[in-house]
């Protein structure tokens, strides 16, 4: 179901990231946890929250004050965007753009004016402006709010491409999903005929046959897992391995 599907996704987008990242998939998972709630009401999705997470992790931001900072980051943003007044003007100028299209972008793409925020920032550090006053003015001044968004402007390409990489191992992950499911379906459908013709010959033959079939299923255990070993073992090989293997077997048949 889309339970399954959703959590089949976020365990694909955790490990393309942990993998990508200076960050651990436990980290991650911990971060996102944290950046869940407040990230949904300004609208990010669930990659952009791993994506975000991911960066923050990946820069030694530890997930307890990095998830409080992030969460009064976001509020503080929402705040200036329906008050509209001073710190709307502040947040637009420091992304590069004017109020009205910091307002409407982050109606519409909260994540990008997250980013477009924080790319400004590090600018800011870069030219030698004084993130510290800009942070001051909009009354982010909480000593880990800051240091959160300062460490989080000198990477903000980090954050950008730990997004991309987010939403492009969720969307794999669903396309794998759903190649799962249709396997399983048509695998069902086998047993299902299977389980059919065994019970029309159980109900043929009886009892006999019934503990027959069962003794020999004991029996078969150890074999059947050796085979499931072998499986497992045969389908991580290349496939020129693979090959070779079946034309070693029809050789040896022959």
């Amino acid at each position: 179901g889309s339970e399954m599907c959703i959590r089949d996704r976020f365990g694909a987008a955790v490990v393309g990231l942990g993998n990508n990242f200076a960050t651990t998939e436990s980290d991650i998972v911990q971060m996102s946890n944290r950046l869940a709630a407040s990230g949904k009401l300004a609208g990010l999705t669930m990659p952009e929250i791993l994506g975000l997470a991911t960066a923050m992790s990946s820069v030694g931001i530890e997930a307890e004050a990095g998830g409080t900072a992030m969460t009064q980051t976001l509020t503080g943003i929402s705040n200036a965007v329906s008050e509209g007044g001073e710190k709307l003007k502040i947040y637009a100028d420091t992304a590069g753009v004017t109020a009205e299209q910091f307002a409407e972008k982050w109606k519409t793409k909260p994540a990008e004016a997250l980013q477009d925020f924080i790319k400004g920032l590090g600018k800011a550090s870069e030219s030698g402006k004084d993130a510290n006053k800009i942070l001051e003015k909009l009354g982010l001044t909480g000593v880990r709010q800051s240091n959160m968004l300062k460490s989080l402007g000198l990477a903000a390409e980090t954050m950008g491409k730990a997004m991309n990489v987010a939403n492009s191992e969720w969307e794999k992950g669903t396309a794998l999903t759903d190649e799962a499911s249709k396997r399983y379906e048509t695998m069902q459908s086998k047993l299902q005929m299977l389980k059919n013709q065994l019970t029309d010959v159980a109900i043929e033959f009886g009892g006999p046959l019934l503990d027959a079939l069962k003794d020999g299923l004991e029996a078969a255990k150890p074999w059947i897992s050796t085979l499931a070993d072998l499986a497992k073992q045969f389908s991580s090989m290349s496939r020129e391995q693979q090959q070779n293997i079946i034309k070693w077997g029809l050789a040896a048949a022959v």
